[in-house]
């Protein structure tokens, strides 16, 4: 971590939004608690550590995909530091100087576009097809459908709930991610409950 935080700052922030790229695949465990606890069943974690086996072909393309989708921004972000320092790649401190004090507006406005635009697609295809494909055993496919429908059709309490995840999510970034211990299966926990809001259950 040092190494990444002070070498290499550039790929630490790529890391810090690739996690958000990759949640709905890390939360996986988390909404098969949730099922267990919703079907009155014994929650358990050894099973729910290996909960993607019962869908693994489907599970392991959409996690591929998020996989493919989190190195391409690291590269898109490389680059797009390269192209705003041109003395180098900066250090931590000049990241954090120029987001907050914003003395390099344009750098700031490309670099949250692009990764905007990687975390909104993400989460339209995403948000509830983890958890579809967890509990229907749906294919990938169907699934990224599913979830962008329910998005359109859902815009301004998705929208809402996507600004609370990444509130969440930065609590526990801030705290040297110690936080995400508790705010992580908040996420996960109330994201299986947005999911059983927007699919009616079978």
């Amino acid at each position: 971590m040092h190494m990444v935080l002070f070498e290499a700052s550039w790929l630490l922030s790529s890391l810090t939004t690739g996690f958000l790229l990759l949640g709905p695949f890390l939360a996986m465990g988390l909404y098969d608690l949730s099922r267990r606890i919703e079907q009155s069943q014994k929650p358990t974690l050894i099973p729910s550590l290996f909960s993607w086996r019962s869908n693994l072909m489907n599970v392991a393309i959409f996690a591929g995909v998020l996989i493919v989708i989190l190195l391409i921004w690291a590269r898109a972000s490389l680059v797009i530091f390269a192209l705003f320092f041109h003395g180098g790649l900066p250090t931590f401190l000049e990241i954090v100087q120029v987001v907050f004090a914003f003395t390099q507006p344009n750098f700031a406005i490309a670099y949250f576009a692009v990764g905007g635009f990687f975390a909104v697609f993400v989460y339209a295809v995403s948000v509830i097809a983890i958890p579809l494909m967890s509990d229907r055993n749906t294919d990938a496919v169907t699934a990224a459908i599913a979830s962008l429908i329910a998005v359109k059709r859902n815009f301004i309490p998705m929208l809402l709930w996507a600004i609370t995840i990444v509130t969440l999510v930065a609590i526990g970034f801030t705290t040297h991610f110690i936080g995400l211990i508790i705010t992580m299966p908040i996420v996960g926990h109330a994201s299986w409950h947005v999911y059983r809001d927007l699919v009616e259950p079978i």
